[in-house]
């Protein structure tokens, strides 16, 4: 069994996915775009209950292009989206 793990650039937040991710794939919508600011943005899904969030992430929510809403995690410290 695979284990992932990673956090933001100062350590505050960490995390860890137990299994492989379920899909790996790079967005190129336009929201991706902006907050990215390059022409993609790396994403992942997994299973919330093979995930491990340590620290305490802040969220936004956005309106996609679809018209469906989106909430982002970001570390508010070293300002890095999840």
């Amino acid at each position: 069994m695979s284990q992932f793990i990673g956090g933001c650039m100062c350590g505050a937040i960490r995390y860890k996915l137990q299994t492989e991710p379920r899909l790996a794939f790079l967005c190129q919508c336009r929201q991706c775009q902006r907050i990215t600011g390059t022409g993609h943005s790396a994403e992942v899904v997994a299973s919330e209950k093979d995930t491990a969030i340590s620290g305490e992430l802040k969220f936004y929510e956005l309106t996609a292009d679809s018209g469906n809403t989106v909430t982002s995690g970001f570390c508010p410290l070293a300002a890095i989206r999840f």
